[in-house]
């Protein structure tokens, strides 16, 4: 049908672009620039600087980091046996990486500044051990209750945000515990005195 469009195109790695496009027009009218957008990629290692193999990440855009106010990224799960990972489709702006994994501590990197189509690389994270949070379960009486469901919310409004996430949405390891035949539960590699257990 003769007449003007809308068109739209997206692509991993750039940015979501449309123009408008006049039907029936030579193929070398109807033309779409897709702006590309940044990356940060580097390397997780634990204190000795050997690789961390499975780690979650998530990019933090500051709006004004002297200020506040932060936008999340996507929530990726990375596991290779090297440690590198790669956060893309970023736009310009100050970014930080947020990364856990089971055994460490929350991870967030310094606020880097990105412009646009810029691919910053060589990025290296160290974690370091976390804290552990455990309890135990018991009745009334003092005996221990086999097998309950332990779960861990935010406490104090905490800023690390997979906290403050639905539960469905967390990291698998943060979902929930369970307690064993002594009543004990244990979650590991957690920041001491930010989060609860109910």
């Amino acid at each position: 049908v003769p007449g003007t469009y809308k068109v739209f195109a997206e692509y991993p790695g750039f940015k979501t672009f449309g123009a408008s496009i006049e039907a029936g027009l030579p193929r070398n009218k109807g033309t779409i620039r897709l702006p590309r957008l940044g990356s940060l990629s580097g390397f997780v290692v634990d204190e000795d600087g050997d690789p961390v193999k499975r780690f979650d990440i998530q990019a933090r855009k500051h709006f004004r980091p002297w200020i506040g106010g932060v936008k999340y990224g996507e929530f990726r799960r990375i596991s290779n046996s090297s440690g590198e990972f790669t956060v893309d489709g970023l736009e310009k702006g100050f970014y930080s990486l947020e990364i856990w994994s089971r055994g460490f501590a929350v991870t967030q990197t310094e606020v880097v500044f990105l412009n646009r189509s810029e691919n910053q690389d060589g990025l290296v994270v160290q974690l370091g051990q976390g804290a552990t949070l455990s309890g135990r379960v018991v009745e009334a009486g003092g005996l221990p209750v086999v097998g309950a469901t332990v779960s861990m919310e935010g406490n104090k409004g905490t800023t690390i945000e997979f906290l403050q996430m639905r539960e469905s949405e967390r990291p698998s390891f943060l979902q929930k515990a369970r307690t064993g035949d002594d009543g004990w539960f244990v979650f590991d590699g957690r920041y001491a005195g930010e989060p609860f257990a109910d």
